[in-house]
């Protein structure tokens, strides 16, 4: 009951007195509040979206009371902006703190604010706003709080009010981008000991004058004036590195204060660091500038008014600051600046610039016609700016309307085709420490140069080619409809349809000379270039030829396509693109039989690639740029791996090459061919480049990728199967033999673990009628195999290996003692030992234990057997 009588309390405040003190109105204020309640209910989903908004990190960059005064906007870095609104008298109200100063929907209150670590600088208090003293105390402004508030500072971040029907308060604290800063600190000292950020070459001061500025607006008689920066930056020059680095440097508020809040200096402007810093590239690295507040004067720094000249000073954004490393300062013995205004601005003696781009006074053009360099160096316009208080930039009126020339401040934009080669003197105007009245206002001139007019095309003619060496397919046709249908007066159709053939001029640097070249946009070489193909080298064969693209034309008339050969073995072929504006040239009678020239301005367009059958990988061998080498047989301590075998077609790609690429003990390469020690095999993988090329010759025309190997083993990488379940002891032993395991390589190839053989067939006199041979040949790639008993039940067997081979007398042998050649492996016999017993259906295992030739031991394979008796 409470709660309500006190949201009773606020709301009547807000319905009876109005910012004049008036009576207003009178409700039913119950109604009021289940009204309230509706509307927080219906701002759900708003104010949802607002937390989202600021658990994603998102930070406010302004807060304003919407346009019919119900509600709350807020703006974001990012996303969308949310609205927070009440349908009724309520209404919303900001309250903020700028500068130290009470704003209520941006109208100052004339309160002062304190600021603190600990405690906000705005609350609610007994239903009215209440602001932070010095003391720590707050301060009653008898506004009332309305039904939906923001109230807080850049500093402290915003926190959104919204009232429910009990008069219990739901809240959201919105962050701005100056309370997320965590910490800052100067970047790198910019001043040596003893220096200061004022002194005689950022400031333009008169002793005893009011200045004046190009407008000729007086400052305050004494006044001390931050000057103009050769860039356009104003006032002192700090470098700072703000935490965290992800915030819009735009968003940040920096100010530069003593240790008792108070400055001389205006809000800083931010901008990017120059020099090393910029060379270093840090995040989170800015230089701001610091301009003196206008009305500032030297008494007042030498006095101590404000900030003296001896103060430390600290660089402030939100509750985060710098050291107090700085002192504001003042040359001693300062009353007058630069009044020389010879040494106060040079500019180039002629600065190039572009038709329809904007320029800044400050800013660059360029130190030639960029119509006919492309690769113009830049060129600054100004080159000396010292001891300037203001700065303007103006033309005739009439040179203006002529030219297009729009002027805004100190940056201008050129838009008029008739401007095209033209030189500009625009007129600069500036002041210094010697302008008091308009007739010491500095005059000169900037001279700017416009660009000549570029040569363009209305047409493009394109054709693409697949590069081939056969002569039947070395052919690109260029089309020139589009060529033709560009000659559109009836007089020059004629010559068209007369001439028998073109001329050539390629337009570069604005130029047209004689040849027909196209050039590529992308740079290649040692010393990167741009690829250039011309005619009578990579270019060949320049003919006429009708729409079947196989009779040769005699006029244009006839002609639908210009046949050019293109040779894939020169060394500037590359599969690419390459175009240039090509002026053809057409010489032939008009209609009263006069011969006439048409010169016709055209964009061709060449894109060449490489035939299907080139060279690509084979996408089962990698995995992603790994590639698992398997090689051959290894007869020595390496593996030898032919990287060409993991590529489709590399046996048509010209010097297939493998080159290593590892930090250290760089494994061997012999032309595609890598050696990998044994002893590295899957514990080591290498960087290696593949390079080659697609044409004899064509240099460029190579593709180069990097790829890392690893030494395998198709043998450890594959899968092995054994078929046998049970052992049948009836007879005491049983033998484990070639069928009844399988193998499969890495490959997915069936290969045989063991050897075995047919026995020989004897007729009825007991001679050889067939003779014994080998049916099963163990895999060349397995040095050693065992068979060996584990588990529990190990010792009651013995496992004795079967060794047989063909003989001289053509039967087959088993070898029981003496001389091994040319016995191989046929399995095991598996027998209980001597006095032993063991129960059917028991389970017993064994491990089959491998070895390849690669030196990898395979894990062992497991062999479960049932006993049958």
């Amino acid at each position: 009951i409470m709660n309500k009588k006190f949201l009773s309390a606020i709301l009547f405040g807000a319905l009876m007195v109005s910012s004049t003190g008036t009576f207003v109105s009178c409700k039913d204020y119950d109604d009021d509040i289940e009204n309230l309640q509706g509307q927080i209910t219906a701002n759900a989903d708003a104010i949802k979206a607002l937390q989202d908004l600021v658990g994603s990190g998102k930070y406010v960059t302004s807060v304003a009371k919407t346009a019919d005064g119900h509600g709350i906007t807020f703006t974001f870095n990012q996303g969308d902006p949310v609205t927070i609104t009440l349908d009724d008298e309520k209404g919303g109200d900001v309250v903020k703190v700028v500068d130290g100063i009470l704003y209520i929907n941006d109208e100052p209150q004339e309160l002062k604010v304190a600021t603190s670590e600990t405690k906000p600088s705005i609350i609610m208090q007994d239903g009215v706003w209440a602001v932070l003293q010095e003391d720590g105390t707050y301060k009653s402004t008898g506004v009332p709080v309305s039904g939906v508030s923001v109230a807080g500072s850049e500093a402290d971040g915003f926190t959104l009010t919204i009232f429910d029907k009990d008069g219990k308060s739901q809240e959201v604290k919105v962050p701005s981008a100056s309370s997320l800063v965590t910490s800052i600190a100067i970047a790198v000292p910019n001043l040596n000991a003893g220096t200061t950020l004022l002194h005689w070459g950022n400031v333009v001061f008169s002793k005893g004058k009011e200045l004046i500025n190009t407008s000729e607006t007086k400052y305050a008689k004494d006044a001390i004036l931050s000057a103009l920066n050769i860039d356009g930056t104003r006032g002192a020059e700090i470098n700072v590195v703000v935490t965290p680095s992800n915030i819009d440097p735009a968003d940040l508020k920096f100010n530069l204060v003593n240790s008792e809040g108070a400055t001389i200096f205006e809000e800083a402007v931010v901008s990017t660091p120059k020099g090393a810093l910029q060379r270093a590239a840090m995040d989170g690295v800015y230089t701001l500038h610091f301009a003196l507040k206008e009305g500032v004067t030297v008494a007042d720094i030498n006095d101590n008014k404000i900030i003296g000249q001896n103060d430390a000073l600290a660089v402030v954004c939100g509750k985060a600051t710098t050291a107090f490393e700085y002192k504001s300062g003042l040359a001693a013995g300062l009353t007058v600046g630069e009044t020389n205004s010879a040494n106060c601005y040079a500019a180039s003696t002629n600065t190039f610039v572009k038709l329809g781009e904007t320029y800044s006074l400050f800013g660059k053009g360029y130190a030639a016609d960029p119509s006919a360099n492309p690769n113009a160096a830049a060129q600054a316009f100004l080159t000396k700016l010292v001891g300037v208080s203001d700065i303007a930039l103006s033309l005739d009126e009439n040179l203006k309307s002529l030219y297009g020339i729009t002027i805004d401040g100190t940056n201008f934009t050129i838009s008029n085709e008739a401007a095209y080669g033209k030189v500009i003197n625009f007129t600069v105007k500036y002041t210094n420490s010697a302008s008091t009245k308009k007739s010491e206002i500095h005059s000169t001139t900037l001279k700017v140069t416009v660009q000549n007019a570029a040569v363009t095309a209305g047409v493009t003619l394109k054709a693409s080619h697949v590069l081939s060496t056969d002569a039947t397919k070395k052919t690109v046709y260029l089309p020139l409809a589009d060529l033709a249908a560009s000659v559109t007066a009836a007089g020059d159709k004629i010559v068209w349809n007369n001439a028998t053939t073109f001329t050539y001029k390629t337009v570069a640097n604005n130029t047209p000379a004689t040849g027909f070249a196209l050039t590529s946009s992308k740079k290649y070489g040692a010393a990167p270039a741009n690829l250039k193909i011309a005619k009578d080298t990579e270019l060949n064969s320049f003919t006429l030829v009708k729409s079947d693209k196989k009779t040769a034309a005699a006029k244009l008339s006839e002609a639908a396509y210009l046949a050019i050969t293109v040779d894939p073995e020169q060394a500037n072929v590359t599969a690419d693109v390459y175009s240039a504006l090509i002026q053809f040239v057409v010489t032939a009678n008009d209609v009263d039989n006069q011969s006439k020239t048409l010169t016709l301005p055209a964009t061709v367009e060449l894109t060449l690639t490489n035939p299907a059958s080139a060279v690509s990988r084979i996408p089962m061998y990698f995995d992603g740029d790994k590639l698992a080498a398997y090689g051959a047989v290894p007869t020595t301590t390496d593996l030898e791996y032919d990287v060409k075998t993991a590529y489709n077609n590399a046996d048509k790609a010209v010097d297939f090459t493998v080159t290593a690429k590892a930090d250290k003990d760089k494994w061997t390469v012999n032309g595609s061919t890598v050696k990998i020690p044994l002893n590295k095999l899957y514990t080591e993988t290498q960087k290696f480049e593949v390079s080659y090329k697609h044409f004899e010759n064509a240099i460029y025309n190579a593709a180069t990728e990097t790829i890392y190997i690893t030494g395998q083993s198709p043998i450890k990488d594959g899968t092995i199967t054994v078929s046998k379940t049970t052992l049948d002891l009836a007879t005491g032993s049983d033998s484990f033999l070639s069928a009844d395991v399988a193998g499969k390589d890495a490959f997915n190839k069936a290969y045989k673990l063991l050897n075995s053989f047919t026995a020989e067939v004897l007729d009825a006199n007991g001679s050889v009628k067939t003779a014994a041979a080998a049916k099963d040949v163990q895999d060349e790639r397995i040095a050693d195999i065992e068979l060996v008993a584990t588990g529990e039940n190990a010792g009651a067997f013995v496992i004795t290996p079967v060794l047989q081979k063909v003989g001289d007398d053509q039967k087959l042998s088993t070898w029981t003692s003496g001389d091994e050649t040319g016995y191989v492996l046929t399995g095991w016999t598996i027998a209980l030992k001597p006095n032993t017993a063991i129960q059917s259906g028991a389970t017993i295992t064994f491990d089959l234990n491998i070895t390849d030739k690669w030196g990898v031991e395979l894990p062992a394979q497991k062999v479960t057997l049932t006993v049958k008796k």
